[in-house]
């Protein structure tokens, strides 16, 4: 091909059906086709964008062929490539207002929704620095698993144009990454029975960092029992395990009788959920509670109370 710095790439279109293939027509004449582009190209990837005239922006909706031949800096070719498709017609409204917001259950985003039945794809990226990007554990497997690059995400399936909802919750958003999210609508056309795609152009960017500002669920099934340890009374308490994914462990809180200000009795959260009160005076009752604290700090609202009166036994 001589040298791959000075090639030249044509791309060819042409409406309705598969361009025919010339393998040796002149770079200037490609029966069937209009040659729309031409690229000075480098070696590697390369995109480029075909606008569109008028009477392909509208209906009917037709198919549009493209074939891309690279010429050498003498003008040379091997041929034609394959072909690639793509619909062309009346293009659904843009995605305007698109936002993303943390939830508890994944990132919101929400965008203006159009009168029309149509499917919003939104493209995420993920936008984490390098040094800083984790693995996201799931529940109930021990296992960890990486945040693709990028993903796609439709608010209904492929053949099911409904309504545009005007939003969609990315419920695999992980807490602690950086996403950028683009929308665009698909109308969904029949050419000769084949299924076909009409996309509008894609909205602005909107940014989201999953901070966690999202509190644990309260413990339950708060217990206690009287133990005796070297003839002394011990309260011990017990409680259901947290299933969140970033539990840092339990605060446990007492005070004196059944009114009064709480006291913390754990310096750091515990990682267990027992706990064992030796600080006790015999005869006097105590109330207890416990909240839940994640890996960020944010702390859960108390468990029902439990009373206890620390009796020696008998």
């Amino acid at each position: 091909m001589g040298n791959p710095a000075a090639a030249r790439a044509g791309a060819s279109k042409s409406a309705g059906g598969n361009p025919r293939d010339t393998q040796r027509a002149a770079p200037q004449s490609i029966p069937g086709c209009d040659i729309v582009l031409h690229l000075t190209v480098k070696p590697g990837a390369t995109d480029a964008d075909d606008s569109l005239p008028s009477d392909l922006t509208s209906d009917p909706v037709r198919v549009l062929g493209y074939r891309v031949r690279i010429l050498n800096s003498k003008g040379h070719s091997a041929g034609l490539s394959l072909a690639a498709f793509a619909a062309a017609g009346d293009a659904p409204a843009p995605v305007t207002g698109l936002r993303a917001t943390a939830q508890p259950d994944g990132a919101l985003v929400e965008w203006q929704p159009a009168d029309e039945n149509v499917v919003v794809e939104l493209d995420r990226r993920l936008t984490t620095p390098p040094a800083a990007k984790r693995s996201e554990k799931r529940p109930g497997l021990g296992l960890s698993e990486e945040q693709p690059a990028e993903i796609r995400l439709r608010t209904a399936k492929e053949d099911d144009s409904t309504k545009d909802p005007g939003g969609l919750v990315d419920r695999t958003a992980a807490r602690g990454q950086q996403y950028s999210y683009r929308a665009q609508r698909i109308r969904v056309a029949y050419v000769d029975g084949n299924r076909v795609e009409i996309r509008s152009t894609l909205s602005a960017p909107a940014d989201l960092t999953m901070r966690d500002r999202f509190a644990p669920s309260a413990p339950t099934g708060l217990a206690s029992i009287i133990d005796m340890q070297e003839g002394k009374a011990v309260i011990d308490l017990s409680w259901q395990a947290s299933t969140e994914m970033d539990l840092a462990g339990y605060n446990v809180y007492r005070r004196l009788g059944s009114s009064g200000q709480f006291t913390r009795l754990t310096n750091r959260p515990i990682p267990g959920p027992a706990f064992s009160d030796a600080a006790v005076k015999s005869t006097t009752t105590y109330t207890y509670r416990v909240t839940a604290v994640d890996n960020d700090g944010n702390e859960s609202k108390p468990s029902d109370e439990i009373t206890e009166t620390a009796r020696p036994q008998q």
